[in-house]
């Protein structure tokens, strides 16, 4: 959702007394751990409004870009803000991966109202119900899964990897 660099002045350093309005968790993947979202502090804090003002800019734009998880979604979502993912749950993981971690895959369901930094990238859910959404974190967070991860990833998680790896996709009625 965020770049810990190009946006970092909607941030707020200090963990301890965020500034007046600054309320919204900013997340880094180092402030979840498997299946444990509160594990670590946030990266920042940072004005809900105003973050929110700036996603719903940018989706605008990338309803319309091919490259966008967001491309091609009906128009009256788009300018909806309370469909925004950073109002909802959603899987997130970690993209930096050490040969010395226990797990290569770190996922975890966030909770929303809170944002997440690039280090934190997150799955969109277009048309899965919550149903998919948690048979997808199960299999991204189990041990065979981690296995065929820790073959494949040198010391990143990225979507172009994440991409590539078998989930199995079991009939709706299973």
């Amino acid at each position: 959702e965020l770049h810990t660099t190009k946006e970092k002045p909607f941030y707020d350093f200090n963990l301890e007394e965020p500034g007046e309005g600054m309320t919204l968790p900013v997340l880094t993947g180092a402030s979840f751990n498997l299946w444990d979202p509160d594990f670590g502090e946030p990266y920042a804090f940072a004005n809900p409004k105003v973050i929110e003002d700036y996603l719903q800019k940018r989706r605008l734009k990338q309803v319309n870009t091919r490259s966008s998880a967001f491309f091609g979604m009906p128009a009256e979502w788009a300018r909806d803000t309370a469909t925004l993912p950073m109002h909802h749950p959603r899987i997130a993981f970690r993209d930096v991966a050490r040969a010395t971690d226990t797990r290569t895959m770190l996922c975890a369901l966030v909770s929303g109202n809170q944002t997440l930094v690039e280090k934190a990238p997150y799955l969109a859910r277009r048309d899965a119900s919550p149903t998919d959404e948690a048979f997808v974190l199960g299999v991204l967070s189990s041990r065979i899964f981690d296995w065929y991860a820790r073959r494949h990833v040198e010391n990143r998680v990225s979507y172009g990897l994440l991409n590539s790896f078998p989930i199995p996709r079991p009939a709706a009625d299973s």
